[in-house]
């Protein structure tokens, strides 16, 4: 099942969920012609492992919408590599950059957040 959710106000999104630090990519994509750009992460909620807050597994997609000024370096070197920290400013559009592990970073502008859920 799929469920979509326009996020509204991304900077505050990823913030409250601790920048995503420590959530493992698992899919990538980028559709030039369409200026699109999706992350699979497998929890959204991974940041918060062993907390009280943490509110259960939760599988997704991100996908930016409008993407322009696509900056791209990854460092993949084992089986995993995730999302050390996702960092989102808004002014006319909003800039994003996610720092990655084991190494590298990727940075762009887009229009709109949106998440697809997986359950």
């Amino acid at each position: 099942m799929f469920n979509e959710h326009i996020v509204g106000e991304p900077k505050n999104f990823f913030c409250e969920r601790g920048g995503l630090h420590d959530a493992l990519i698992t899919a990538f994509s980028w559709n030039k012609e369409n200026q699109v750009l999706s992350i699979g992460i497998d929890d959204l909620n991974r940041n918060f492992i062993d907390l009280p807050e943490y509110k259960g597994l939760r599988p997704i997609e991100i996908v930016f919408q409008g993407v322009r000024n696509l900056d791209f370096n990854m460092q993949i070197a084992r089986s995993s590599f995730g999302i050390y920290d996702l960092l989102v400013e808004e002014k006319t559009c909003f800039s994003i950059n996610v720092k990655c592990f084991p190494g590298g970073y990727i940075k762009f502008q887009c229009e709109a957040v949106k998440l697809m859920n997986r359950m």
